[in-house]
């Protein structure tokens, strides 16, 4: 029985170990502008909504896809309330097509996949910070 303890104590010890879950989530909503056959776009702002800490925006990469298909980085313009450079609760981003047509009325009504990411610290390695849906207008 002492067993028991023992993998409790070393149970604790792993997660504790590992640090703390970072909790980040967004919201999407449509830009009221349709989508046309030429490029730059503007597609939707996304809202950080939650998170453990604010993200540096010269870190940050937003992408959007169709299910079954490569994501596209898209541009973006950061809305930054207290011009910390840093994406806080409530600050958004107003995401815009790349310079080529990759966006057009061909996805009216579709449901893309928006997903925000963030380089990790001194590193280029992106890790994803969270993703929600958008519905082209």
């Amino acid at each position: 029985m002492r067993r028991l303890p023992l993998l409790t104590s070393l149970l604790v010890l792993l997660l504790s170990a590992c640090g703390p879950m970072d909790s980040y989530s967004i919201s999407v909503a449509d830009h009221a502008d349709a989508l046309t056959t030429a490029a730059n776009d503007n597609l939707f702002t996304l809202t950080l909504t939650n998170a453990s800490a604010p993200i540096a925006v010269a870190d940050i990469i937003v992408s959007a896809g169709v299910a079954g298909q490569t994501a596209t980085a898209v541009n973006f313009t950061h809305n930054d309330t207290n011009a910390d450079g840093k994406l806080d609760v409530g600050e958004s981003l107003s995401c815009k097509e790349p310079p080529l047509n990759l966006f057009d009325g061909i996805l009216a009504g579709k449901m893309v996949q928006v997903s925000l990411a963030s380089k990790q610290a001194n590193s280029s390695v992106l890790r994803s910070v969270a993703s929600a849906t958008w519905t082209a207008n």
